[in-house]
């Protein structure tokens, strides 16, 4: 297991929007928890409920260890890349990404889903743009054997993605592998578009994989 928790990818202004949206998933959860979901029903996606879902399913997880992946990774990465991009453009391009991954989900899978893989996945997708060659501080469990080691990011959301393409044509789990492929891909494409049309502040340290 891999859990990343810092990265050295430059920047200064507070991500604001990115912290919220952590505290309105770890708020959901607890609440849901502790009381319970009038609305749960209504903020699942699925191909009943795709007007609401689409725009509610990343404030709701299956459990502990789905919002804490989800948020830990969004932690990590996504307060650079809300940083970069100002908190207006950060809070359109999340649920934007949210939106296709989870249109593709609904379309080539069709199972009912929650959590906010999908746009997580498709921030991941955007640091992979801006930041190839930044490190990620990571704690790797094997068993018993507990390290902190640096990652490139390039190599660490790549091997993410591994894990999905694997885990689609492999394994047999109701694990949403089309939205987190398909987020991923998602903000790495907006990630090269917002590079080429000057909506992304960079700096000199940053060497973006295309500009």
């Amino acid at each position: 297991m891999i859990i990343p928790y810092s990265t050295n990818a430059y920047y200064t202004k507070i991500p604001f929007v990115n912290i919220t949206l952590i505290g309105i998933m770890v708020a959901f959860h607890i609440a849901m928890i502790n009381y319970g979901s009038p609305f749960f029903e209504l903020m699942v996606l699925s191909k009943d409920n795709i007007f609401t879902g689409l725009f509610s399913v990343y404030f709701i997880h299956g459990g502990f260890f789905h919002l804490f992946g989800n948020t830990i990774i969004l932690w990590t990465l996504g307060n650079a890349v809300n940083s970069r991009l100002g908190n207006i453009q950060y809070l359109i391009l999340f649920f934007a990404i949210g939106v296709i991954s989870s249109l593709f989900h609904i379309v080539l899978d069709g199972t009912p889903a929650v959590g906010a893989s999908g746009a997580v996945s498709g921030i991941a997708g955007f640091f992979l743009m801006l930041f190839p060659n930044k490190k990620v501080k990571c704690f790797v469990f094997f068993g018993f054997f507990i390290r902190i080691v640096q990652l490139s990011s390039i190599f660490l959301i790549l091997f993410w993605l591994f894990l999905d393409l694997f885990g689609l044509f492999f394994l047999k789990t109701n694990i949403a592998y089309i939205a987190h492929i398909s987020g991923m891909i998602t903000g790495f494409v907006a990630g090269y578009l917002m590079l080429k049309l000057g909506l992304v502040e960079i700096f000199r340290s940053d060497r973006p994989m295309f500009r």
